[in-house]
This record gives C-alpha cells, structure tokens and sequence, in this order.
C-alpha cells in the first residue's frame, strides 16, 4: 500500500476486486469437486469392464478347458481300415511270464 489515502473510488474498486476474488476462489473449489467425481465416476467405469472382461475371460477358459478335457477322454475315431502286425523280436512279454 502507498502512503497516501485512497480515494472512496478506490475503495469500492478494491472491495469489488475483493469480491471477486473471494467468489472466484469458491466456483474454483466448486470445479475441483466437479472434475473429482468426473473422475471417480470414470475410474468406477473403467473397474466394472475390467472386472466384467476378466470374468468373461475366466469363464471362456473354462469351457475352453472342459472341451479339451473331454475331446482327449474320448475314444480314437480311425477314418479308415489300419492293419498291423507286431511281433516280439526280444523274447516272451516279462508280464506275461510273471502273471504265469
């Protein structure tokens, strides 16, 4: 502040500016609040397909396993006629020789 009086002029300017600046520092709280639940709502969003995708991933896996599993317990299906012939070139089946 300078040393002289003010003016009344000068006073109501500066109480208005002080108004001003009392107000703007208000409506600037007010946005943070604003901008604050923009962002939780939008982070809540963001949780719920996280979490929803994963639950679908999860249970994709499963079905994917529950299909493996019962594809590799089910019986060969052979398209066409195999004939075979095996012989023992190293002698009888031990097994076999000690079931006798």
């Amino acid at each position: 502040m300078s040393n002289h009086r003010q003016s009344p002029l000068e006073r109501r300017r500066r109480k208005r500016n002080m108004k001003i600046m009392n107000n703007r520092r208000g409506m600037t709280g007010l946005e943070t609040a604003i901008i604050l639940v923009a962002f939780v709502i939008t982070a809540a969003a963001f949780a719920f397909i996280v979490l929803n995708m994963d639950f679908l991933t999860a249970e994709k896996a499963q079905s994917v396993i529950s299909s493996g599993m019962t594809e590799a317990s089910s019986p060969i299906l052979m398209d066409s006629g195999l004939i075979a012939q095996f012989e023992n070139a190293t002698g009888p089946n031990p097994r076999s020789a000690s079931s006798s």
